[in-house]
């Protein structure tokens, strides 16, 4: 089957981010650039320093982008956990929290090692 949707995500895990030096936005700003693509779409609130943009995935709706490293960094800056705390915290509060068809997707950068495996109890 031939998707003719235009697909807009790629990964580039072996350049430096651009995203590193976007302007850190408030929710309604996130709130706008997201609901251009799909007003349906949710956000991952206080996590607004880790938006990088949106996805889109053939046939599915479009999608608000985070990255997980900022995400890790915003819990151990906005919350003082250390590393190993923010990484459990969004393995089980952030990506372990499925909200429906609208949830938001995490960008992992480098090897796929570091991609936190899914829990099989919630499938």
């Amino acid at each position: 089957m031939v998707c003719q949707e235009q697909t807009v995500l790629f990964l580039l895990w072996f350049l430096p981010p651009f995203w590193a030096k976007l302007p850190v936005m408030t929710r309604d700003e996130v709130a706008a650039i997201v609901s251009e693509h799909n007003p349906d779409a949710l956000l991952a609130d206080g996590f607004e320093d880790a938006f990088i943009g949106v996805a889109q995935r053939c046939g599915q709706p479009t999608l608000a982008l985070y990255d997980y490293d900022k995400g890790v960094e915003v819990l151990m800056n906005r919350d003082g956990m250390d590393e190993s705390e923010a990484e459990e915290w969004m393995s089980f509060n952030v990506l372990g929290a499925w909200a429906g068809d609208q949830t938001p997707l995490w960008f992992f950068r480098g090897s796929t090692d570091l991609v936190p495996k899914a829990s099989t109890s919630l499938l």
